[in-house]
């Protein structure tokens, strides 16, 4: 048996911050950071509309 044809692993990596205090007062809005500037996934979207900042 060997790899199979076509086949590959997906490299695609996100990071997911999300920041607050013990207490909850003070929240941030989550951090979403991605290995590209647009993602093919995500063409076609408002990044600015998305609840998360996006980097």
């Amino acid at each position: 048996t060997g790899p199979l044809s076509g086949t590959k692993k997906s490299k695609d990596r996100v990071t997911i911050l999300l920041i607050f205090n013990a207490t909850g007062l003070t929240k941030l809005p989550p951090l979403f950071i991605h290995k590209f500037k647009i993602s093919r996934k995500m063409i076609g979207y408002d990044k600015s509309k998305l609840p998360v900042n996006y980097y």
